[in-house]
């Protein structure tokens, strides 16, 4: 099932695109040509301090990263902040993003529509548990990226660094 169809099934979808990227404009155009563009709803920039209402908003959450062959994503903390907010996450396995969303994400592989359609209608239809995936994703972001600790973790990391130097 393709997006068109996704839409068709689900007429109420709606679909946030944020951000202003070099992709943006095609992203538009094509939303066109599919005749969806109601459904979608493209915000160029978000104040960081709006960002949470966005994810409250939210249902899902999609960050379908593409390694290239100099690139692949590192830490991704829109992952963790939308896990913290109880989102369903559907991203891809590449980089550290498994290390990252561990088991509170539906992972995929990178550069595959078919897969992520078949995901995201697997959510929309509730085939999956949705409530015990929203709260593996928030006890991931819990156990492992409150601030604090991760500083701890900064600072032990750059006092071994110094001490070893010296």
């Amino acid at each position: 099932i393709g997006s068109k169809e996704a839409i068709k099934k689900f007429p109420d979808l709606k679909v946030v695109v944020v951000g202003k990227g070099p992709l943006a404009e095609s992203y538009r155009a094509l939303a066109k040509r599919l005749r969806i563009e109601k459904n979608v709803v493209f915000v160029d920039f978000v104040t960081y301090a709006n960002i949470p209402k966005l994810y409250n908003l939210a249902d899902i959450f999609a960050l379908l990263s593409i390694p290239i062959p100099t690139w692949q994503e590192q830490f991704g903390r829109v992952l963790v902040e939308a896990m913290a907010a109880r989102n369903i996450v559907i991203t891809t396995l590449t980089g550290s993003i498994p290390e990252v969303v561990q088991d509170g994400a539906l992972l995929i592989p990178p550069a595959d529509p078919y897969m992520f359609s078949k995901t995201l209608v697997s959510v929309l239809n509730e085939a999956i548990d949705t409530s015990v995936l929203k709260e593996k994703a928030r006890k991931v972001a819990e156990d492992n990226f409150k601030f604090a600790d991760c500083s701890d973790k900064i600072k032990a990391i750059f006092n071994k660094v110094l001490h070893d130097s010296s």
